[in-house]
């Protein structure tokens, strides 16, 4: 059984995930357990070039991010906005993100997503070609198993499928990585790279191809600013819109507030 036999098995259910954080979180808590937790936390990012959570997709100029998490104990909402600098809007995210295992080794999360995508295409209204913004729709869900070997290295995999539902975009996507970072690498005394490296195996309809990619990020101790690097290389792919090599410098604003129930 090849490679894209083995991921289709895996497709005709990628709902299941929407509904799995929704039965765990509603489990009635006992009195004794810890008072449940909220937070809010973000990254505001400025980039040369922007990227997808899947590197070969890129907008291929300037933007403008919004990451955000806001949550409760192991459930978040996770949404992704994204503009071109020229305020053009490129894509919005709206991931739900469930960590079933959060303590020991081991770690799972999994998530599901609606997004819409954006891009510009030209008509012609009036014999007169003018360029108008095409929206795209896509679901997606996510499983992502790591291991931490220790409190700065971890090991993991990643799996993404996601169903296109115009006619014009693409209908299947698999993005299956292994990755690792490596944390707080002593550059002076208060500055610090981490270094995130993967390879991946993408697959869209019918093209696929294998990728080598890796995030450097460089932070500062109690700064909340930081500068990030994605570098994203071909091995072997006969995927028409990807390119041999593409990458980009981000500034990112990060914060991080946590919020105790009372009670």
């Amino acid at each position: 059984m090849n490679i894209k036999s083995k991921l289709s098995q895996g497709c005709t259910m990628p709902l299941l995930f929407l509904l799995l954080p929704h039965f765990s979180f509603s489990q009635v808590q006992d009195s004794t357990q810890v008072k449940p937790q909220s937070f809010f936390s973000g990254n505001i990012v400025v980039t040369n070039n922007g990227m997808s959570l899947i590197p070969s997709f890129t907008l291929g100029k300037p933007a403008l991010l919004f990451e955000l998490s806001i949550g409760k104990n192991k459930l978040s909402f996770d949404p992704l906005i994204r503009f071109a600098l020229d305020g053009k809007p490129w894509s919005f995210v709206f991931w739900w993100r469930y960590k079933v295992l959060t303590e020991g080794k081991f770690r799972l999360h999994i998530g599901a997503h609606p997004a819409i995508n954006f891009r510009t295409i030209p008509v012609s209204i009036n014999n007169e070609i003018r360029d108008i913004q095409q929206v795209r729709r896509y679901l997606a869900t996510e499983v992502a198993p790591s291991i931490m070997i220790n409190k700065n290295f971890s090991l993991g995999m990643y799996y993404l499928y996601s169903r296109g539902l115009e006619e014009d975009a693409t209908k299947t996507t698999h993005f299956v990585t292994v990755n690792g970072s490596i944390s707080q690498i002593k550059i002076t005394k208060d500055v610090f790279l981490k270094v995130a490296p993967q390879l991946f195996y993408l697959m869209l309809d019918n093209e696929d191809g294998f990728f080598s990619n890796a995030t450097l990020t460089v932070t500062k101790s109690n700064c909340p600013f930081s500068l990030s690097s994605v570098l994203n290389k071909s091995i072997t792919s006969n995927i028409s819109s990807s390119k041999s090599f593409v990458w980009n410098i981000s500034l990112l604003y990060s914060f991080n507030q946590k919020y105790l129930r009372r009670g």
